[in-house]
């Protein structure tokens, strides 16, 4: 099983992202072409705290996420994300009830190339990825994303010649 972006398999209909400047700037960190982008991102509207729901066509198996950020305006009134929750196949996550919820997997993003491996037994059958942004890095109150990447496979791209019999 080869690990490929997993783009291609999120449902973009039902893409739900909170506390963004616009509904639909999810955009600029998620799609082919738009992330690509230096100067399309990702920004939050109120305060640093973004939550984006990614659903999937069928269930997948991610085994890293990509999340890079960063100041492109020219000034400082935004920061990449420092704190991120990564929660799978949740149900009707808000900001007034995810600080009661468990992550599946919590990533504080120092990594240069914003590359981070995912823990294998959390992430084994996802339907939906909901990325939680707690905090950003400078402490400001904007948090601004240009990548957002999630690598792996289709769940049920497992080869059942790679099976061991009992």
């Amino acid at each position: 099983m080869s690990a490929g972006d997993l783009i291609e398999h999120v449902d973009l209909r039902g893409v739900e992202c909170l506390n963004a400047e616009r509904d639909d700037m999810w955009r600029h960190a998620v799609c082919v072409g738009e992330r690509d982008q230096e100067t399309l991102t990702l920004v939050t509207d109120d305060d640093e705290e973004l939550i984006l729901t990614l659903p999937f066509t069928s269930n997948v198996k991610p085994t890293r996420a990509v999340i890079k950020g960063g100041s492109t305006r020219g000034n400082e009134e935004t920061s990449a994300p420092m704190r991120v929750k990564i929660f799978v196949n949740p149900t009707a996550l808000s900001f007034q009830n995810i600080g009661k919820k468990t992550a599946a997997q919590v990533i504080e993003c120092r990594s240069e190339d914003g590359a981070y491996d995912l823990d294998a037994t959390a992430f084994d059958n996802v339907r939906t990825l909901t990325f939680y942004v707690e905090s950003n890095a400078g402490g400001t109150d904007k948090t601004e994303i240009s990548r957002i990447e999630i690598h792996g496979c289709l769940a049920d791209s497992a080869n059942m010649n790679d099976l061991k019999p009992c």
